[in-house]
């Protein structure tokens, strides 16, 4: 597997993770207050005389309201917590990733090399050949012309042992017959 060991926390994270932790403290110090609001007011209901029964009721739906607001936002917050701790060990991860395709892009980069260097030493060996093969034709090819000339001086001495001899008949080559019974 790629992923073999998350890299250390950067600067980003440990802001991330410092501010993370008051939102989270703030939250539920709200949370404890409202619940001590809720327990004043059903302390006051019970206290209260009938003359004021509408406003005491007006102000306990209101704290009704707002200690459920304080709830949900405390939900929404550890929600949005979870959510920021996801992204950074998402982008720490694709950090990893990151990191390993460079080094199989510079390992890669590196083998490109090799065989840049292996083509050019082939193509240097070819060139050498070439000019080898060049010079053995123009050796041959000197060759011949000394052998002709050579052939041009011999011609002028005349000597019956130097005379070219006529081709053997083929009725000549062929062996005696043997008498076989």
């Amino acid at each position: 597997m790629l992923l073999k060991r998350l890299p250390p926390f950067t600067r980003s994270d440990r802001l991330f993770y410092a501010c993370r932790r008051p939102v989270l403290e703030t939250m539920a110090a709200i949370d404890a207050s409202s619940r001590k609001i809720n327990d004043i007011n059903g302390t006051i209901n019970g206290t209260i005389n009938g003359t004021i029964d509408g406003i005491a009721f007006q102000i306990k739906q209101l704290i009704a309201a707002s200690s459920e607001h304080v709830t949900l936002g405390n939900q929404r917050v550890a929600d949005a917590g979870a959510t920021m701790t996801a992204v950074v060990d998402s982008v720490r991860k694709l950090t990893q990733i990151m990191a390993q395709i460079a080094a199989a892009t510079a390992e890669q980069g590196s083998g490109i090399e090799q065989v840049n260097v292996a083509v050019a030493q082939m193509d240097q060996m070819t060139q050498q050949n070439a000019a080898l093969v060049g010079q053995a034709s123009a050796a041959a090819e000197a060759m011949q012309q000394q052998a002709a000339q050579l052939l041009s001086c011999c011609s002028r001495w005349a000597c019956s042992s130097c005379a070219p001899k006529p081709p053997p008949h083929p009725w000549r080559t062929l062996p005696a017959p043997t008498n076989r019974r």
